[in-house]
């Protein structure tokens, strides 16, 4: 179930506002922010397109939530912002560290989503999630593979990115620029491999069970680029140019089709059926 679905089946079904911002994992602030979002598309219904139908309004409705769910999932909202700019005014070392408390000294990654291996997740500890490791330039993420599960083709565009196994099996790829040969790997327990800054790379899970890894970046706001939601992102003229053989699904646009690249969500995505059926888990 898409991430559209499940707030529209939650809301549907009567379940309260604070389960389904638990459920979610979203914040007031991000239902703030789509109710602007919201406000904004009503107004415009009203003043240029004046529908006459709840349709129209139940639609716009839908679309604030999603805003909400989908500014969640996409980016990461600092969890302490006023920490932050507190401890980024700091003057001394002995400021800084005199600024945090108990709680702000652990980053739990057990404790950062529900469900993290369906299929699949990258739990950034960065300077958005973990004041405490700002200005240090580095960022550690925990990288969760469920059967068959992958990272798609990315880019980190402000670092280079260390990643070790720490369980399964995993298949990576990366390629630097045009004239690089193509660095492919496989990575079991206590195996590492470097991913350059601005490279595009991907890993893989080719097993049934579920894989550990941690990734190591030297800066504290590496950032992430999809390469598939960026590419198509640019237009269908230009796409189908770069790449003639593209087909669109039968009956759909441009844009339509480009909704069917999955979200990037957390991280993961399901991999390739020939994997989930070697698994079970299609038929």
């Amino acid at each position: 179930m898409s991430t559209y679905d499940s707030a529209v089946t939650y809301w549907t079904q009567g379940i309260s506002s604070e389960h389904l911002l638990q459920t979610l994992d979203i914040s007031y602030f991000h239902i703030i922010s789509s109710a602007i979002i919201l406000t904004a598309l009503s107004t415009i219904s009203v003043v240029i397109l004046r529908p006459s139908s709840t349709t129209m309004l139940t639609t716009l409705f839908l679309a604030g939530v999603s805003a909400a769910i989908l500014s969640s999932a996409l980016c990461e909202v600092p969890t302490n912002p006023d920490l932050n700019r507190q401890l980024r005014n700091t003057l001394t070392r002995v400021e800084f560290v005199n600024a945090l408390t108990g709680d702000d000294t652990v980053y739990d990654f057990s404790k950062a989503v529900a469900d993290p291996l369906h299929p699949g997740s990258v739990l950034n500890a960065n300077a958005a999630t973990f004041p405490m490791i700002q200005g240090s330039g580095m960022t550690v993420a925990q990288i969760n593979l469920g059967p068959c599960a992958m990272l798609s083709p990315h880019v980190h565009p402000r670092a280079n990115n260390m990643v070790v196994a720490v369980s399964g099996q995993t298949k990576t790829f990366m390629r630097t620029e045009n004239g690089a040969n193509d660095i492919i790997t496989t990575l079991t327990p206590g195996k590492a491999t470097m991913f350059f800054s601005g490279s595009v790379h991907n890993m893989y899970n080719e097993g049934c069970g579920n894989n550990l890894l941690y990734s190591f970046l030297n800066s504290d706001d590496p950032g992430t680029l999809n390469i598939a939601q960026a590419f198509w992102a640019s237009g269908q003229d230009m796409a189908m140019k770069v790449m003639p053989m593209i087909q669109l699904d039968n009956g759909k646009d441009w844009n339509d089709t480009g909704k069917d690249i999955p979200d990037w969500g957390l991280g993961g995505q399901d991999g390739t059926d020939n994997c989930r059926r070697m698994c079970r888990m299609i038929s």
